[in-house]
């Protein structure tokens, strides 16, 4: 599975989401999984909310819409353009492990594409906080390319196995993140913050 066969499957990923956010013309994912599998995706997307009140319905079709489009096949290509000296092939794929965050839909989902991009391996810790929409992802990326069983591992446990690590946290987990994966290869984000200034004549849709 090369990198334009892997520009490809992320392709059809993004059309399979553009179909089922818009539900107007769902030919393109019924060819790549069945009706009942997408009732499935709507259950999940519906009972999500119970579990976490900070993904509603609505925020969930945000993400997935901001998914789809990233994966036009323009925009892959023009991301990987950026990087001319790294070998998207690689005869011995690393295995990178990714400790995901769990404050927005599916928010660790440009670490696992980054990763499966350049030709790696993934070894993904889910957050509690968004464990119910991933395995349905998984299953889309699935019935494109089968391969992809073989190249994404889920672990309950501590993480295992892995060459490199990405971790996503708070300033108090990173401390716990510095502490055992400090040895490896690693990307470890903390809080981000940021601020906005107002002036006090936006209209209530600005504010939203």
């Amino acid at each position: 599975m090369n990198i334009t066969k892997r520009i490809s499957d992320f392709t059809d990923l993004g059309r399979g989401l553009q179909d089922f956010i818009t539900l107007e013309d769902c030919t393109f994912i019924i060819q790549i999984i069945d009706k009942y599998k997408i009732e499935e995706i709507e259950k999940a997307l519906d009972s999500t909310y119970q579990y976490n009140p900070w993904f509603t319905p609505e925020n969930i079709r945000k993400a997935l819409s901001g998914l789809a489009f990233m994966l036009s096949k323009e925009k892959l290509l023009s991301w990987i353009k950026r990087y001319p000296d790294i070998n998207f092939d690689p005869n011995n794929p690393k295995k990178i492990g990714i400790v995901m965050a769990g404050n927005i839909p599916l928010v660790g989902f440009h670490d696992l594409l980054t990763v499966l991009i350049s030709g790696n391996h993934a070894i993904i810790k889910l957050s509690s906080s968004d464990n119910r929409l991933w395995p349905h992802l998984f299953d889309i990326l699935y019935s494109i390319n089968p391969e992809y069983r073989n190249r994404i591992t889920v672990v309950d446990d501590k993480l295992k196995g892995f060459d490199a690590v990405i971790a996503t946290g708070s300033n108090n987990t990173a401390r716990y993140f510095d502490y055992y994966f400090g040895k490896y290869p690693h990307i470890i984000r903390k809080n981000r913050n940021g601020v906005a200034v107002i002036n006090g004549e936006e209209s209530p849709e600005e504010l939203k």
